[in-house]
């Protein structure tokens, strides 16, 4: 069986005052970072570890926070869910339905060059 992805999904939101007087925020989508890779059956054991599998996932966004959690008086960007994937993200999937090929796949932060997809997607 192949590994699965951990994929941490983010909110951001931009500050669109930059006098600094009037906050003014506006979502603006996110970004998906893959912070592991896990077989199938590590995953279950994980689950029956004393901090389980979210107490894991929970140490490996730790690992990575100065890469996916970003806040100054401009930008804003948290964690906001993850799960395990077995294939393309949700927007991996959806840019091969609308173009053929994912232009700007997930992050990989534990791969050498980030921006390089960790999983090969056919259409």
């Amino acid at each position: 069986m192949s590994d699965m992805r951990i994929v941490v999904s983010t909110q951001v939101y931009e500050n669109y005052d930059h006098t600094g007087k009037s906050p003014c925020w506006k979502a603006k989508g996110g970004n998906d970072y893959v912070v592991g890779h896990v077989t199938f059956r590590e995953a279950v054991e994980l689950c029956y570890d004393e901090g389980g599998l979210q107490g894991y996932v929970d140490s490996l966004i730790e690992k990575y926070k100065d890469k996916i959690v970003k806040r100054d008086s401009f930008l804003d960007e948290f964690v906001r869910d993850w799960e395990l994937v077995d294939g393309p993200t949700f927007d991996e999937q959806q840019a091969m339905e609308m173009s053929g090929e994912v232009m700007y796949p997930a992050f990989d932060l534990t791969a050498d060059n980030p921006r390089v997809c960790s999983l090969k997607i056919k259409q």
